[in-house]
């Protein structure tokens, strides 16, 4: 049986390397937190930036949700969740400009598959006038949860940064490699029960 409350976890994403970050970027200054909350069927991410938000490379938003490979090359919100008892975890990409994408994975990086029964999300984007930007995603699990027979999840959270001259930035929970590596299993650092 799945719990019907919903759980909530505030999060803050790091830099990769920030003693790097600090002396090659305009982002330096740039601070994410976030809330995550999970529900019976519903998964929400919602990211606070602050710093210097207009030195951001922001994507123009689209009318329509449509799916697209590669958004993490660009500004891009990213959640990871994986089945505690399995090897199996999958990616879920979101552009502030509407485009998404899931994938699925048998381990780690092997057998991607786009994620089909993920349709579609709901998402907000804005920049505010005192210059902090806020995104937030919601995505429909019913029918991953129910299909796969999840009861307890790792989920971890990264967030690609693109800056206006075209650097990127690295987010994350935590870094557990020595280069950027948002599938590492060990940066998956939140547990959720489901059941």
């Amino acid at each position: 049986m799945i719990n019907k409350s919903t759980q909530e976890i505030d999060f803050s994403l790091i830099p990769f390397n920030p003693k790097f970050e600090k002396n090659r970027s305009s982002l330096s200054d740039i601070k994410i937190q976030g809330t995550l909350k999970l529900s019976s069927e519903y998964l929400t991410l919602t990211f606070d930036i602050t710093g210097s938000v207009q030195s951001i490379q922001w994507p123009k938003r689209k009318l329509d949700q449509a799916r697209q490979d590669n958004l993490w090359k660009n500004t891009c919100f990213e959640f990871f969740l994986k089945d505690k008892k399995t090897s199996i975890y999958w990616e879920f990409n979101f552009s502030p400009d509407q485009y998404f994408n899931c994938y699925q994975f048998d381990d780690y990086r092997e057998n991607m598959q786009t994620e089909r029964r993920i349709e579609q999300h709901h998402s907000k984007f804005e920049v505010t006038a005192d210059h902090t930007a806020h995104f937030s995603s919601t995505v429909n699990l019913k029918k991953l949860i129910a299909e796969c027979s999840l009861s307890t999840i790792e989920i971890g959270i990264s967030c690609v940064i693109q800056s206006r001259d075209d650097m990127i930035s690295f987010f994350a929970l935590n870094h557990c490699s020595k280069q950027p590596d948002f599938h590492n299993k060990d940066s998956f650092v939140i547990t959720m029960q489901l059941e």
